[in-house]
């Protein structure tokens, strides 16, 4: 059997001053794809289609700019809705992994791209917390392409640790995370525009960074806040399997470099 890992990956600035790099997974096995995708669908093709009996195409749904040629919130909101009350029904699961960028890591790993470093990080988080998933089972890891923005760093963030993975010779593969890479299939990408597990795990990926937000004690909007009271469905409903933001930082007083991960 195999299952999806629709993949989004999200930087931020919070309030502080602090800058997270994330990636946000939702785990659909293929029990429920079809039926998932197809109540989404039909849920959402009534708000957008008033003329009966007629299909036009749904907008595209992107969190950082959503349904821009809708003004009123109130018809936002009843989006969001459509989906968390989708997520609960068919008990989706999300996780989450992010990296802050931190003047300690940028001294220990000055002069690379820190989106591929940071995005590397996280998705060997991601293969680490969604393990248990893959027992007997293959695991199909798909990401947005952002066709429209810059590729590469994407593509070498989630296609080089798994190729590298999986060149290690047998007698290698104590090493934990490449233990975590077994039954994950070769990262495929999506236009986002005709996927919409792609713009489910987008919109996802937004809500808790209000989540993220308001626990940092950020003053949010009312829209925002309505968002953020949505999201916390997903914690009550247990669809938060794993979700942690990490700092890494080097602490080392001699020549070899000495690496603490703290959870925050």
């Amino acid at each position: 059997m195999s299952d999806f890992l629709y993949i989004y990956e999200s930087k931020i600035t919070l309030g502080s001053g602090n800058k997270l790099y994330s990636l946000s997974a939702i785990h659909i096995p293929s029990e429920i794809y079809s039926n998932l995708r197809q109540s989404l669908y039909e849920a959402l093709n009534p708000l957008f289609n008033k003329i009966e009996n007629t299909i036009a195409p749904i907008p595209e749904l992107h969190y950082r700019d959503f349904l821009p040629e809708y003004e009123d919130d109130d018809f936002k909101i009843e989006v969001f809705k459509i989906i968390v009350e989708k997520l609960i029904h068919y008990n989706a699961s999300v996780f989450r992994v992010g990296y802050y960028d931190s003047k300690e890591t940028a001294e220990l790993i000055p002069n690379i791209n820190k989106d591929e470093f940071y995005y590397q990080l996280c998705w060997l988080g991601i293969q680490s917390v969604t393990s248990n998933l893959r027992k007997g089972r293959l695991m199909m890891p798909v990401v947005d392409a952002g066709f429209e923005r810059s590729f590469q760093p994407r593509v070498n963030g989630f296609g080089y640790p798994q190729k590298f993975c999986d060149q290690m010779p047998k007698h290698m593969r104590d090493n934990i995370s490449i233990d975590y890479s077994h039954n994950i299939a070769e990262v495929s990408f999506v236009d986002s525009r005709f996927s919409m597990f792609a713009q489910l795990i987008d919109c996802i990926s937004g809500m808790r960074n209000e989540t993220l937000r308001k626990g940092a004690g950020e003053k949010l909007s009312d829209y925002k806040q309505r968002i953020y009271e949505l999201s916390s469905l997903l914690d009550q409903n247990s669809l938060i399997v794993y979700e942690d933001h990490i700092v890494l930082n080097n602490r080392s007083k001699t020549n070899q470099i000495v690496t603490d991960i703290t959870v925050i």
